[in-house]
């Protein structure tokens, strides 16, 4: 299972995403992130990534999971 972690398709690490997700949610307090992941990503990558958003002060945040279920 991949567990990258990407913005827009681009592949990014925990301080590239917490830098970008601070400058959003600077520029829009009320900017709600939404977070997808394949079923088979262990939910503990999941709740990292969400953690990541959180600290960087987006507060909201939508969650979505892709692929099939085997």
């Amino acid at each position: 299972v991949d567990e990258s972690v990407y913005n827009n398709a681009n592949v990014v690490d925990e301080e590239k995403l917490k830098q970008m997700a601070a400058l959003e949610a600077e520029k829009n307090p009320e900017l709600q992130a939404l977070i997808g992941a394949d079923r088979d990503v262990p939910h503990g990558t999941v709740i990292k990534v969400l953690d990541w958003i959180k600290s960087s002060g987006i507060k909201k945040f939508s969650l979505t999971t892709d692929g099939p279920t085997n």
